[in-house]
């Protein structure tokens, strides 16, 4: 004999300290391997790998365990997919006599786990489709009588009879005896007897703040259709892809149909509620992934539908108001503020690589480089309302676009802002063909709102979002071909459902024909949808615009997560929109005055200027300051802090003349050299790019009115201007520079020092900067 290795080298206090594994030599072939080793443990292990000998020999690990255990639950993780051509004992108990308790076996032809108890009773269960890993646990208990099997953490059989003299005391893995057909190998990990039920074995989120949001794997719970091929290996696929815990899926037997009865989604509802609080995961799982091969839609009484997602959203027993929707600033959804409700999508498709599809989506969205990419435009249709609900919409469409909604009021605090935070290009279209307003506080840009008639509408292209009204399918053709990512699509209807089979993508419905567009989410309904239905555009494109998962930002932004509308596509896809780009300030009466609440627009990285509408510009012959700081791809908005004067002169908005560097203070000095008085007006670069058109030299004489002495016109490429001047013979003199700019708006220096005929006659007064960079 020999001291065995614990598979996966792991240890709980389930187990008894101090007690030793060993192994059985035999004729087959028994090794640990980094390979076999049970894939969701962080840290490095080796899982138990049998490989199978000829004839019926076995090789296996055994345990005492000192005494006669009445009550038990042993569990083992089994990965049976070398496994074929017959049946094999992988667990067995036997008394302190040596006479077999119980054994476990798996029989790959039939695809079935059987537990036969001492010749008294038989437990069974279908393996169907599922994870290459399995969970199988017995659990006997002598003193009630009672027998189950579970099966990835299920209960899938139970019996009740008279076990007294089944207690067991040494315990055997690994291959104990196989039909003389069985071929390959099985592996097996995470082997465990405990006195309670054990099941998978579940990962603990990270500690807060990044594992207490739903970005977070661990907070998931993935059901699939554990009766389909497909619907299994996508499940595999997804929780390869997304790095899930095993015991965060679980696989029920449920209708290959769309459309179940109230009967079936209770008991479906009741698996769920049961699997997560049999295996500990009640208080960890946010979210809900319904997977392919699960039914779409519940049979109402009245005829229309319900979407499985929005049932399931739920977990209370009386409806209570979505906090979450009407928190502002808004909240991240996370355990300690969410009450009952849970995160929900759906992912399903018409085949295998169609579920697989969504996934691709999302991942190519987060691959997306913020600083470089091309992100496409957000596309708002205002048009068409039928319904005095609609109406509702549509005018929350056009207000938040203009800067007000339901989101705040004009200012980048409000709706209007939040549209500006998106430094995206915004089309909106309204019912007259106009624009739905341009970006908040009335600044626009190159990324502002565009208008049109319905035949500049009649497709979208370059759409990353598209949200708002239209009948109950969409026009052919108005998906143009993709030219950018697109992320999600929201169509809105009072009268009608948006939302059909995700298993046709066609034109057949919205969903189906944005799926075949390639976006990688929709927010359709399965009915007439209601006001509290429909998510708020304001808030959902601000928890986007955070990074949030549109999960997230769909639970925040909607007021009855109940209702119809639901969110089809990965709901782990974020957009990452871009950060780079301009934030405007004003106006204000001088830099003093700037703070947060003078935030006038929020440009994107494209942006060469900003249109100031009326409203915001200073009053008639006054001039603004206006700050413009550059905000960086991580959303700094400390780099290249500049300031730009906007001066109004008749009825027009032009920019003054910069006020020079040098005279900028008042009582400037005159620098006298050999009797001759020298004056010098310097700039921070060409005068023609400061504004200027025309320099004039002012002197004025004691208790006389200025005149002009001296006028510069090409000064456009000079960043100076010097001129002479003579000295006073009597009394004193003292001058100022004058500067006409654009729309003939003039800036006037401060005066100069007086000088007088005695200072003159003297050496230089002092010493001046010269700014001239000669």
């Amino acid at each position: 004999m020999r001291t065995a290795y614990w598979p996966g080298n792991y240890w709980s206090n389930q187990h008894w300290p101090g007690r030793q594994w060993m192994a059985v030599e035999s004729f087959g072939l028994l090794t640990q391997a980094n390979s076999a080793a049970f894939p969701d443990r962080k840290a490095s292990g080796r899982g138990l790998h049998v490989t199978l000998g000829q004839g019926t020999a076995g090789e296996y690990l055994e345990h005492d365990a000192g005494e006669l255990m009445a009550r038990f639950h042993s569990r083992v993780m089994v990965k049976p997919g070398g496994l074929s051509g017959g049946a094999v004992v992988f667990l067995r108990g036997l008394d302190a006599a040596g006479a077999e308790t119980f054994h476990v076996k798996l029989d790959a032809a039939g695809q079935r786990i059987s537990a036969m108890l001492a010749g008294r009773g038989k437990l069974s269960a279908q393996l169907h489709h599922g994870m290459p890993w399995r969970c199988v646990e017995l659990s006997l208990d002598a003193t009630t009588g009672r027998a189950e099997l579970w099966l990835d953490g299920c209960r899938a059989d139970q019996i009740d009879g008279d076990w007294f003299d089944a207690a067991t005391r040494r315990f055997q893995l690994g291959v104990i005896g196989k039909g003389v057909g069985a071929m390959g190998g099985l592996s097996l990990d995470e082997w465990a007897i405990a006195e309670n039920y054990l099941g998978p074995v579940t990962v603990p989120p990270p500690p807060p703040p990044e594992g207490n949001f739903a970005v977070e794997p661990t907070r998931w719970l993935v059901v699939y259709n554990r009766l389909s091929a497909d619907a299994a290996a996508w499940a595999d696929d997804y929780r390869l892809r997304r790095r899930m815990p095993l015991a965060n899926f679980v696989g029920l037997a449920l209708s290959s149909l769309e459309v179940i009865s109230e009967e079936e989604y209770q008991v479906f509802r009741q698996a769920v509620a049961d699997y997560l609080q049999v295996n500990g995961l009640d208080q960890t799982v946010l979210g809900f992934v319904l997977g392919h091969g699960v039914p779409g839609y519940v049979q109402r009484a009245d005829g229309l539908k319900d979407a499985l997602a929005s049932r399931l959203a739920y977990g209370g027993s009386e409806p209570a108001a979505n906090a979450l929707a009407g928190v502002t600033p808004l909240q991240r959804p996370r355990r300690e503020n969410m009450g009952a409700y849970r995160l929900t999508a759906r992912i399903d498709g018409p085949d295998l690589a169609s579920a697989k599809s969504l996934s691709d989506r999302a991942d190519g969205l987060a691959e997306i480089d913020a600083a470089t990419a091309d992100f496409g435009q957000i596309w708002l249709d205002a048009r068409g309302a039928s319904h005095p609900t609609e109406e509702a919409w549509q005018d929350s469409i056009v207000a938040w676009a203009s800067g007000g909604g339901t989101s705040g009021g004009g200012g980048p605090s409000g709706g209007g802002g939040e549209r500006q935070r998106l430094r995206l290009p915004v089309n909106v279209l309204t019912a007259s063909g106009a624009s739905g307003g341009g970006t908040s506080g009335g600044a626009t840009s190159g990324g502002g709102a565009s208008g049109g008639g319905d035949e500049d509408y009649s497709s979208v292209r370059r759409d990353s979002v598209f949200w708002g009204l239209g009948g109950p399918l969409p026009a052919s053709g108005f998906f143009a071909e993709p030219n950018g990512p697109r992320a999600v699509c929201v169509p809105l209807n009072a009268t009608a459902a948006t939302g059909g089979s995700m298993r046709l993508w066609n034109v057949s419905s919205w969903l189906g024909a944005a799926m075949s567009a390639g976006y990688a989410a929709a927010g359709v309904s399965s009915r007439p949808a209601l006001a509290d239905d429909v998510p708020d555009l304001g808030r959902f494109l601000a928890a986007l615009r955070q990074g949030w998962t549109v999960s997230e930002a769909w639970l925040v932004s909607v007021a009855n997560p109940q209702g119809a509308m639901f969110l089809a596509g990965d709901p782990l896809a974020t957009l990452p929109i871009p950060k780079d780009g301009w934030d405007v300030f004003g106006p204000l009466e001088n830099l003093e005055s700037f703070g947060a609440a003078s935030w006038l627009a929020i440009l994107p990285r494209d942006s060469r200027a900003c249109l100031v509408e009326e409203s915001w510009q200073p009053p008639e012959g006054q001039i603004a300051h206006y700050l413009v700081r550059e905000v960086d791809a991580w959303g700094r908005s400390e780099a290249g802090t500049r300031s730009v004067r906007i001066a109004r002169v008749g009825g027009k908005a032009v920019a003054p003349p910069l006020p020079a560097v040098w005279p900028e203070s008042q009582g400037w000095p005159v620098w006298v050299e050999d009797g001759q008085l020298q004056l010098r007006l310097v700039w921070p670069g060409p005068a023609g790019e400061c504004g200027v058109k025309k320099v004039e030299l002012l002197r004025q004489r004691e208790e006389q009115a200025a005149e002009v002495i001296t006028t510069f016109y090409s000064v456009a490429q000079e960043n100076w201007v010097e001129a002479y001047a003579q000295a006073p013979t009597q009394g004193s003199v003292r001058f100022a520079w004058r500067v006409t700019g654009n729309g003939g708006l003039i800036w006037q220096s401060f005066w100069s020092q007086a000088v007088t005929p005695w200072e003159t006659a003297g050496v230089e007064l002092c010493e001046v900067v010269k700014w001239s960079g000669r």
